[in-house]
């Protein structure tokens, strides 16, 4: 069992409940977010348009939350539908992969050129049989992305994408989305064991709820995702019997799975605790990563319980 799949169950937690949206007025509030808040990636599309795409889907869909874009994080990504990621971002620094890079085919296929779409556009099919628009508009970048990965994935239509991608950069001005944006709940950025893991922090995005905290944060090489969620005692359960035993160790007592750079930690309690630290796919910088070992993890994720803690 990829723990990729319990990890999800972290995020879908953590959505369950609306984020606190305010811009850190609240000091008391560890939702409230800090930073400059820059351009509102989500606001770019209707609530009515958010409704008919989240339709398509049979499962409860949150509302979209801001992220950052699977391998390509300098790009700031509003998930409208999550179990296909269905979705948009906007490119927050000049840095990481290219609009070309990002539209070419599992087999390197160049992607068409698409008219009608902001100043310039292409259109190609991504790894998982998804359609992915790039656009520029008001000097912005923006990819429009799905993933249809199996024939039970509610697939929409390539022209309903398009649509998308029109309505998006019709509403973009020349505010960009703001390069570091966290809950309270999350360490910042300055955080020593941050910078240990990924250097100076380039981008980062968090978000925190009643039901649990998830920090991303992106150094030039490398990236850390940390996450604590109110689980699930008899999922944790299957979660934990599911998994390779050569993948399963203890955190302070505690059962946990280690696989490949991510942990996740099983609470008696049901909290579940988790820690990602790996190299980019599309790195920032030319700075050699140091490689992701289980010890590190193990270490991070005792970080998570001290400083982020379980929600209650």
């Amino acid at each position: 069992m990829r723990i990729g799949s319990v990890g999800a169950i972290l995020i879908l937690a953590i959505s369950a409940t609306a984020c606190g949206g305010g811009s850190g007025g609240d000091d008391g509030d560890p939702t409230a977010m800090v930073g400059d808040k820059g351009l509102d990636v989500c606001g770019l599309v209707s609530d009515r348009t958010v409704s008919e795409l989240q339709a398509a889907s049979e499962d409860e869909q949150a509302a979209p939350t801001e992220d950052l874009m699977f391998d390509a994080e300098t790009y700031v990504e509003c998930r409208i539908i999550r179990e296909v990621e269905v979705g948009f971002a906007v490119r927050a620094i000049p840095e990481g992969p290219t609009a070309e890079q990002l539209t070419e085919g599992p087999y390197g296929e160049p992607p068409e050129p698409l008219t009608g779409v902001g100043d310039k556009a292409v259109i190609g099919t991504n790894t998982y049989k998804g359609v992915r628009i790039a656009a520029t508009a008001h000097g912005q970048e923006v990819i429009v992305d799905s993933e249809f990965d199996d024939s039970y994935d509610p697939e929409i239509s390539r022209e309903r994408l398009i649509a998308l991608a029109k309505e998006i950069v019709s509403n973009l001005t020349d505010e960009r989305p703001a390069a570091i944006r966290l809950p309270k709940a999350c360490p910042q950025t300055s955080d020593s064991k941050v910078e240990d893991t990924v250097g100076e922090t380039i981008v980062a995005r968090g978000r925190a709820t009643k039901r649990g905290v998830s920090c991303h944060y992106v150094g030039g090489a490398r990236h850390l995702v940390l996450a604590a969620a109110a689980g699930d005692r008899g999922f944790n359960f299957m979660g934990l019997a599911d998994s390779d035993p050569d993948d399963r160790t203890e955190v302070d007592g505690d059962p946990a799975v280690f696989d490949r750079s991510q942990i996740v930690v099983f609470g008696d309690d049901g909290c579940l605790l988790s820690a990602d630290a790996s190299e980019l796919r599309s790195p920032i910088t030319y700075e050699k990563p140091k490689p992701s070992s289980r010890a590190e993890a193990i270490d991070l994720v005792k970080y998570v319980k001290k400083e982020i803690g379980c929600p209650s």
